[in-house]
């Protein structure tokens, strides 16, 4: 798949917007800037408006202040924005659609052609799927089948959510070294991540978000700089007891974060196996777990 640019349309401004949900402010004052063909990541603890600041841009959430996403309006002209954008959900809705099925009707959704589906899904090593049914899929092969449904139409930019949330080690390594492909073909990269060696290895730019508000915004030098000390263990929760768990890390003193079905633990290297033995004590099922090394704040 050839996405080459050279038109400038793959950039994103941000320009002091504000997004309300009643009294309180999910986006406070946000101004950014997204060069094309660069790839920002945004880091920041769950409800920080990381997944807000992807809605205005995608046009879907109404916002006070200015985006242009490749010189279009996504407020006004939506249709238009979205053209440039391939939009990867931390997790692919279950669908009694086939692989096939699906990608044919996002591809009529987008005004593709006939066949447009073809080539991303063969790209995504999923042209062999297409009978299977999209809920019968893996974890992994459903978020490979997202990808390739948002880079039907080839897109300028591709937004995406939490992109390794739910993936295995070897699953998460092989969707980061064909993102970093695609970038290097010209796209635009705007992702969030709660795994600081994702942002690592993928991010040009970080920017750090917090309570709504930008922070900073480190290149990704600096950001490993910062992190580059101390244990995380990285949990896989076979039975999703997310709330649980926390509640129990909590009890502890234990810093954690999660989302979906993964749990991120910092915590001191002599106390990985008690974390374990704490959840396991909660009734908390483990599918898996990996040990990450580098700076995470560990108490």
């Amino acid at each position: 798949m050839t996405t080459q640019m050279t038109d400038g349309s793959g950039g994103i401004s941000v320009r002091n917007v504000t997004k309300l949900y009643g009294r309180w402010k999910a986006l406070d004052d946000v101004s950014f800037e997204v060069h094309p063909g660069e790839s920002l990541g945004m880091w920041g603890p769950n409800g920080a408006g990381k997944t807000t600041i992807m809605r205005c841009l995608l046009g879907i959430a109404r916002y006070e202040g200015e985006i242009r996403i490749g010189g279009f309006d996504p407020a006004k002209q939506g249709r238009e924005a979205r053209s440039l954008i391939g939009f990867v959900p931390q997790e692919l809705p279950v669908s009694p659609m086939s692989v096939s099925e699906m990608g044919r009707f996002i591809a009529r959704l987008k005004g593709c052609p006939n066949g447009a589906e073809v080539e991303p899904l063969e790209m995504l090593g999923l042209g062999d799927q297409g009978d299977k049914a999209v809920g019968a899929l893996s974890g992994g092969m459903r978020q490979r089948l997202a990808l390739a449904l948002a880079l039907i139409g080839t897109p300028r930019i591709l937004l995406l959510d939490e992109p390794t949330a739910n993936l295995d080690a070897r699953g998460r390594a092989e969707l980061l070294d064909l993102l970093r492909r695609l970038k290097a073909q010209g796209l635009t990269l705007v992702f969030s991540s709660h795994r600081p060696e994702d942002v690592v290895s993928m991010a040009d730019r970080v920017l750090m978000i917090e309570d709504g508000k930008v922070q900073t915004f480190l290149p990704a030098a600096e950001f490993r700089r910062e992190h580059e000390s101390g244990t995380r263990l990285v949990i896989t929760l076979m039975n999703g007891h997310l709330d649980e768990a926390l509640t129990a890390l909590e009890r502890v003193g234990v810093p954690a974060t999660g989302s979906g079905h993964v749990l991120a633990v910092d915590v001191h290297e002599a106390r990985k196996a008690e974390v374990i033995t704490l959840l396991a004590r909660e009734g908390v099922d483990i599918a898996d777990f990996e040990v990450e090394r580098g700076k995470w704040n560990v108490q």
